[in-house]
């Protein structure tokens, strides 16, 4: 991890950043806001979650789950993400590191550069850098935490984490019901029980991988039949959805 810092504070130097006239002005009011809002969260630290004024719930994130400003996110998913590219930024909120992205030097300056702009200093851009190069961690914008689905979004991207953990004998498993229940007839485009909400990018994602189908139905967005098909006709996916379940729920106050 150190080489890989050093190797950014390389970019930092070669690009002349830190020399720009007025950019310690900019850093320090960006590292005020920081520290003010606490938009990066590390170990079980609460969240002070409102849910569209229904009430306040402060969620307990897990050791390598993390919230980092909006813009943070956005630079870095349009940089490594297809499906920012193709269903807009808007619509990620969140996602698992499963490799480095940020490898290619172009990639890494580009990163870099589209920081300091936005007024972080090195020493944050490192701590984010950090946060995004590290397999198994997930992500989060901050903007999630004013979305009414937050509380799934955790759950969904903790289940594709716990994907990453079973043996292939269950992947199979689950690619096999998920297969067999695309083949059955039905709607155009089925498993989402509430199109209006879910719609859109969900529908599409979820017709398309296996993988996505299985933290949508985790997360508790798909329609009751699905469930019930597994009940009685996959038994054994059945209850590796049920692990899923107990290791993603997400601890709340």
């Amino acid at each position: 991890m150190m080489d890989k810092c050093k190797g950014l504070l390389g970019v930092f130097l070669l690009s002349g950043i830190l020399l720009l006239p007025g950019c310690k002005a900019k850093i320090e009011e960006r590292d005020a806001q920081i520290e003010r809002n606490a938009v990066i969260y590390m170990g079980n630290r609460p969240i002070f979650y409102i849910d569209e004024g229904k009430g306040k719930t402060n969620y307990l994130l897990n050791n390598n789950e993390f919230i980092i400003p909006d813009n943070v996110f956005e630079t870095y998913t349009l940089l490594v993400d297809n499906d920012i590219k193709k269903y807009g930024k808007n619509e990620i909120y969140g996602g698992l590191i499963t490799k480095n992205l940020l490898l290619e030097d172009s990639k890494k300056e580009h990163f870099v550069n589209s920081l300091i702009s936005s007024g972080y200093s090195p020493e944050w851009i490192i701590e984010f850098y950090k946060v995004l190069i590290t397999r198994g961690n997930i992500i989060f914008k901050e903007k999630a935490l004013q979305d009414s689905s937050f509380e799934e979004s955790i759950i969904h991207e903790r289940t594709h984490k716990f994907i990453r953990q079973l043996s292939p004998l269950e992947k199979n498993q689950i690619q096999k019901t998920y297969f067999s229940l695309k083949g059955k007839k039905g709607p155009k485009k089925p498993f989402i029980n509430n199109r209006e909400k879910y719609g859109g990018m969900i529908t599409n994602i979820v017709n398309e991988s296996w993988e996505e189908f299985f933290a949508y139905l985790v997360q508790g967005t798909l329609e009751d039949y699905v469930l019930d098909s597994l009940k009685v006709n996959s038994l054994e996916t059945y209850k590796i959805y049920l692990e899923a379940k107990e290791k993603t729920k997400v601890c709340k106050f």
